[in-house]
């Protein structure tokens, strides 16, 4: 089970190498079949080349006179809008030498906490960002109600509001006074909601002409627009016409006597050997990956570190559990400590303790080294764990410490060259090795 997690590992920690194994023979397969699939399509007769080009012609004819329609509907949608607003627009009805102006101030007188500028800018925007127009409605329509946004103004001044409309008649500009008058006044109380108590209090009200020579050029520039989009829609139509005869006689002289011819999928064959060379691909990218693995420098038995000199002090088998048990294994550590302390050949100090160097760091390692380090605590054997990837100044101190080390190895994880490493280490710094403990 362990060579099946670490195979796994290997797979992942190689998925480039394997995906580009993949994808070569990916991109191999779907370009045998590319080749096959053009060899095919060779076959088809040159009616099939003619067919596709007479379609692909009165497609484009086609989309040309749909475009053309739509921009025909666009234009008379248009040309309806101008129509209507030359028709019924106040503005366009002025006289720009005799302008009707109806004309209205208001001052606020506030109540306790509420601010007059507030009050003016929340009515001055009720005049001008067409909640007026919205509560009169269309029950007044012959004033024009719904084009009054070029003809009413509203400004505030210090504290008063100042209201004109313009009209073509002294009883249009009236009536429309009066209206904004009603409505003003009727406004007044949901402001104070908001803003605070005030009264809206009328200054003065006044009707009066005035002449103002822009009104006619802008009046001449809306018609000018107007009669461009009744030329614009007689040139549509016209185009529309011709693009129609186009088409019916390029059919008449170009359509072929049968627009039915077996069909080649170069698509279908392509994607059919580009799925085979992806499954291919796989399997021998997952084969190259699991040779190398095997054939890989990596510990996969007692063997390997006993090639070293290592004595093989105790092996953890997923299936067996630990051999011996990691309370005979923890003796025997001990065993060689005292043999150490004993020894009369050894020029070295007496010191107290082991370290376990972990060379896999895996999960599974690091249980491993808490289930001895626990057993040789309870035998009166002080124990350290050092990670062989630390390689920073306390990791050191903790071998030094000791002076003696076990080297803890996983079977199929942990490589030859960081058994060859550790041991290259501990003789650089006098450490002496144990031995090693093996999980399979």
């Amino acid at each position: 089970m362990r060579y099946v997690k670490s195979a796994l590992k290997t797979v992942k920690e190689k998925k480039m190498r394997f995906a580009v194994i993949t994808l070569a023979v990916l991109l191999a397969f779907t370009a045998i079949g590319y080749t096959k699939a053009k060899k095919d399509a060779e076959k088809v007769s040159e009616q099939q080349e003619k067919i596709d080009t007479y379609l692909s012609q009165v497609e484009i004819y086609e989309a040309a006179i749909a475009d053309s329609r739509e921009a025909l509907q666009k234009a008379e949608e248009q040309h309806a809008t101008l129509q209507e607003y030359a028709d019924n627009a106040v503005y366009m009805k002025l006289d720009s030498n005799n302008v009707w102006v109806g004309s209205v101030q208001y001052t606020v007188q506030p109540g306790e906490g509420t601010s007059t500028g507030n009050v003016l800018n929340a009515m001055n925007l009720y005049v001008t960002q067409g909640g007026l127009k919205e509560d009169i409605g269309e029950e007044h329509d012959e004033l024009g109600v719904k084009y009054w946004s070029e003809v009413i103004g509203s400004s505030v001044s210090g504290q008063t509001l100042s209201v004109t409309i313009m009209q073509s008649t002294e009883e249009l500009a009236k009536r429309s006074i009066d209206l904004i008058k009603q409505r003003l006044v009727e406004h007044a109380p949901v402001v104070a909601e908001s803003h605070g108590k005030f009264e809206f209090v009328e200054q003065v009200t006044s009707i009066y002409t005035k002449s103002e020579a822009s009104i006619v050029n802008t009046q001449n520039a809306r018609r000018n627009d107007l009669k461009n989009y009744e030329t614009n829609h007689s040139d549509l139509e016209a185009r529309i016409f011709n693009q129609q005869n186009t088409l019916d006689q390029y059919i008449e002289n170009n359509k072929p006597d049968s627009l039915e011819v077996k069909p080649v999928s170069v698509k279908r064959t392509v994607i059919i050997f580009a799925v085979i060379g992806l499954l291919i691909g796989f399997w021998i990218a997952l084969g190259i990956v699991l040779i190398d693995y095997i054939a890989g420098n990596r510990v996969k038995n007692e063997e390997d570190l006993q090639k070293f000199g290592l004595e093989i002090l105790g092996v953890n088998d997923m299936k067996k559990g630990f051999i011996p048990d990691v309370a005979q294994t923890a003796v025997g550590i001990n065993g060689l400590l005292i043999h150490k302390e004993i020894l009369p050949l050894l020029d070295a100090p007496s010191k107290d303790g082991v370290t376990l160097y972990d060379i896999a760091k895996s999960d599974d390692t690091v249980k491993v080294c808490e289930e001895y380090a626990h057993a040789l605590n309870d035998i009166g054997c002080i124990v350290s764990y050092v990670d062989s990837d630390d390689t920073g100044a306390d990791s050191l101190k903790e071998l030094l410490r000791h002076g003696s080390a076990v080297i803890v190895a996983s079977a199929g994880d942990s490589r030859i060259d960081r058994v060859q490493i550790a041991l290259r280490k501990f003789e650089h710094y006098g450490i002496r090795c144990l031995g090693a403990i093996l999980l399979k």
